[in-house]
């Protein structure tokens, strides 16, 4: 019965740890599947996803930061003095956005409208809303208004996670009648949602203060609060007007400038609005050529957007744009008689959003279950089956030198009950032997004697 056991606790173990290596094997193929399937479904949008919940709210601190130019030789307009400007502020506010008007649909997208608010934020500010700016009438912002930024049909990410975030409509209408062609076409992300798995190629977002889709090429790869990212940012491409793309023609608007300046007249409600990046940024040297007071600096002045590439979740986003109207002689006006034609800088403005640090902690700690994920996983599982395989080894080892052992020990029973008869006989001759001590020496006496004679036989000869 005992060895009846021991047999069953080796099989035990031999099966627990060959059931714990399997485990494990297949857990380090199947993490990688369950870690993704878990990471969809909740990067897609639902009432139940923690996306929505940021989306929805966003918790992300994000500043609207405006320069104005101020115009400082107003009175030599009609002189050949150029125009000059010198830049005020930064004028700093918090922004907030919310969700409303959400509505759900079977195609899996989501209809909604978008409030914006703006606080003005003093301590990061260098002046206050009562400074004096002398400049063109500057279009005025929309504070706290639903209707202002349109109504947006955008892909949930339910059906297929590589639509996440997609702009299926704006204001009802898969394209806008503002540009021709191409141009008016709505591509591209909303603005916040990106889907995971990002490559680097450009990415496309659709920008409702341009009434247009814009892109961004990849342009570098960097690390961010401890988190590895790529940055896509805006170049000539994306105030081009044919220049550089035929394709780009179509947002002429009528009148093709020069690469640098993109026409939003017809977004604006009609104002000659033109956009650029700020002090003219990557543009044609002719706009700083009729103006005085520009001075474009990449670090100061990009356009960019850094994004997690495989959450896709953005990271750090400044989008950095100018305003600029266009003055020129009209006919009939004597206000704008003999005036120089010129791209008026207005202002330039930054939106900025940067994740938290608690929200980077998060992050890497997400990524790090991705990477580490699977070999803990195995190895939780593996190195305890080993143990046990390696104990089953050590008692089937331990249980063959036991039966060597006790095999020996029954030969040795064995040899000892074939000997006994053996030596009980020798026993009794050596007893019978010791009896008679006369008949033991005689053969021996009788060979004496014979020696004796044949010695002596030899001395006489």
């Amino acid at each position: 019965m005992a060895m009846r056991g021991a047999s069953g606790r080796r099989w035990c173990l031999w099966v627990a740890g060959s059931v714990l290596c399997a485990l494990g094997a297949v857990s380090a193929f199947a993490w990688p599947h369950l870690f993704r399937y878990i990471l969809h479904s909740q990067l897609q949008l639902s009432e139940s996803s923690k996306s929505f919940e940021i989306w929805r709210d966003t918790p992300v601190p994000m500043s609207l930061t405006v320069y104005f130019f101020n115009w400082t030789n107003p009175n030599k307009l009609r002189t050949n003095e150029k125009p000059a400007f010198s830049e005020m502020g930064p004028y700093t506010f918090r922004e907030f956005h919310e969700k409303v008007n959400l509505s759900f649909h079977e195609n899996d997208t989501v209809t909604f409208q978008q409030v914006r608010t703006w606080k003005f934020d003093p301590s990061c500010s260098n002046g206050s809303l009562d400074d004096l700016v002398t400049t063109i009438n500057v279009p005025p912002l929309r504070n706290g208004s639903s209707v202002y930024d349109g109504i947006f049909n955008m892909d949930t990410g339910h059906d297929d996670i590589n639509k996440l975030g997609r702009l299926r409509e704006w204001n009802y209408s898969n394209r806008t009648d503002f540009y021709e062609d191409q141009c008016g076409d709505i591509v591209g992300s909303a603005g916040e949602l990106w889907p995971p798995g990002r490559t680097k190629d450009s990415i496309s977002m659709f920008s409702s203060d341009l009434c247009r889709s814009i892109e961004l090429p990849f342009a570098s790869e960097l690390e961010l609060m401890g988190v590895p990212a790529y940055r896509f940012e805006g170049g000539p491409n994306l105030v081009d007007n044919g220049s550089l793309d035929a394709h780009n023609g179509c947002y002429c608007g009528g009148q093709c400038l020069p690469v640098g300046v993109v026409n939003a007249s017809s977004c604006r409600y009609g104002s000659p609005a033109f956009v650029s990046f700020p002090h003219f940024l990557h543009a044609d040297p002719y706009y700083a050529s009729l103006i005085q007071g520009m001075s474009p600096d990449p670090k100061r002045h990009s356009f960019y957007i850094t994004v997690e590439p495989k959450t896709g979740i953005p990271m750090d986003v400044a989008a950095r744009l100018q305003i600029n109207i266009l003055m020129q002689p009209i006919k009939h006006v004597s206000m704008y008689e003999g005036v120089p034609m010129a791209f008026f800088p207005m202002i330039w403005f930054e939106q900025t959003a940067t994740m938290t640090d608690e929200m980077a902690s998060s992050l890497r700690l997400l990524l790090g279950v991705a990477k580490w994920g699977a070999p803990l996983c195995a190895a939780t599982l593996v190195v305890p089956g080993l143990a046990l395989l390696v104990l089953a080894a050590r008692a089937c080892s331990s249980a063959r030198s036991h039966q060597t052992l006790e095999m020996k020990i029954h030969s040795l029973s064995d040899a000892t009950r074939i000997m006994q008869p053996l030596v009980a006989t020798d026993k009794r001759a050596k007893a019978a032997l010791v009896s008679s001590p006369s008949q033991r020496r005689a053969p021996c006496a009788v060979q004496e004697d014979d020696d004796t004679d044949e010695f002596n036989s030899r001395v006489q000869h």
